[in-house]
């Protein structure tokens, strides 16, 4: 028993039950369940990051199984589909053209088989996605939620759309009330409180009654755990992925990474954080969030994809940093689209978002460190590691 490559359809288990779930709430239609000694921990985890590492859950014995990991039925043990063996394929056009095939492919049959709505940001993944559906953007509805934050995004959306002939529409955000968050958190296994779980009304609101595409999992070609490279030359230790993860440490999390790491033997540790995208951040954070929203059909990404992710961890290091390899898509399928800058305003528009200008050079110019104080506390050190865009 499996699920997808991202783990986009989760699925929980239960060793000592011997059953499976789409949710551990899910879970307590088999039978009463009691919660863990770590669920305190836990929670307070999901209260500081906003998701659950590791396949751990709230539930005693229950677990999250990984996206990549099949479950032996006859053992209950996980078992990793496949790690990165380390060889990398210098012909860096050749991966880009093999991305692309395969997302035009994805596309292609999402749109055949029900209708084309994607949304639209001011990112460099939804960019991807929108190069990508060039053959089918005559026919599709793109659209982008307004509100709060997603001002930039409005923007440039529309500025795409203007330029290039797209329908789009926007979507103005539905605020939740108390007993709709209660009730998203219920469906989705009390795993997941971040900005997504506000999203319910909104998503039902407008719901389409078909796939909408999107770009989740486009961060695996963009190295989102070393974006401005890796300077590390021993291997990745526990303390340090719990950093890049950005999880605080504990015994447990201590534990539980270690056990992760092990898991994989020995790898570079670029691709040792690849696939920690991959298995923890889409299989912990993105796929839970799936069965929050009331609508007819889930919002799909052509991005999840097993044979994509294969092209995308066997690429040369220096071919993804600084968001070189999404640039050298867009560039190969639909160039022109790059006139209009990602995540960034132009012209007397800058004033607008000079908040986000301001953001954009403090990355620009490297800055790896910022050392903050605070009035009764140690001076501490915060680490950068998301990626320039």
């Amino acid at each position: 028993m499996c699920t997808d490559a991202g783990g986009l359809f989760p699925l929980v288990y239960s060793e000592k039950l011997d059953a499976l779930a789409s949710t551990t709430t899910a879970m307590e239609l088999v039978a009463k369940q009691r919660q863990s000694e770590a669920s305190g921990e836990l929670l307070d985890i999901l209260r500081l990051i906003g998701w659950i590492p590791f396949g751990l859950t709230t539930f005693e014995g229950v677990r999250r199984l990984l996206p990549n990991f099949y479950l032996d039925i006859s053992s209950s043990v996980p078992v990793r589909f496949y790690a990165p063996d380390g060889i990398i394929n210098p012909d860096t056009s050749a991966s880009v053209n093999g991305v692309l095939d395969r997302l035009r492919a994805n596309i292609g049959a999402i749109i055949r088989g029900n209708a084309g709505f994607v949304h639209l940001t001011g990112g460099w993944d939804s960019r991807m996605v929108l190069a990508a559906a060039r053959p089918w953007a005559s026919e599709c509805v793109f659209e982008t939620v307004a509100g709060r934050g997603t001002e930039l995004d409005c923007h440039l959306a529309a500025g795409l759309a203007s330029k290039y002939g797209l329908k789009h529409e926007l979507l103005p955000f539905v605020s939740p009330r108390q007993e709709e968050m209660e009730d998203w958190q219920y469906r989705v296994g009390y795993c997941l409180t971040d900005a997504v779980s506000r999203l319910g009304p909104t998503a039902r609101a407008y719901d389409r009654n078909y796939h909408c595409i999107n770009g989740v999992c486009g961060e695996v070609a963009r190295a989102y755990y070393w974006a401005r490279g890796y300077s590390g030359t021993e291997k990745i230790q526990p303390d340090e992925l719990l950093e890049r993860l950005g999880i605080p440490e504990s015994p447990l999390m201590l534990r539980e990474a270690d056990n992760w790491l092990s898991s994989l033997g020995e790898r570079r540790p670029t691709q040792i954080l690849d696939v920690a995208y991959i298995e923890q951040r889409l299989g912990c954070w993105a796929g839970p969030s799936v069965f929050g929203h009331k609508v007819a059909y889930p919002t799909l990404s052509p991005f999840n994809s097993r044979a994509i992710y294969r092209l995308a961890l066997a690429l040369p290091e220096d071919a993804r940093i600084n968001n070189r390899f999404a640039r050298a898509l867009v560039l190969q399928a639909w160039p022109e689209l790059l006139r209009i800058p990602i995540n960034r305003a132009e012209g007397i528009s800058k004033l607008r978002f000079a908040k986000q200008e301001l953001k954009y050079f403090a990355r620009a110019i490297g800055a790896k460190e910022l050392v903050t104080t605070m009035k009764g506390w140690k001076t501490r050190r915060l680490k950068l590691f998301r990626p320039v865009s």
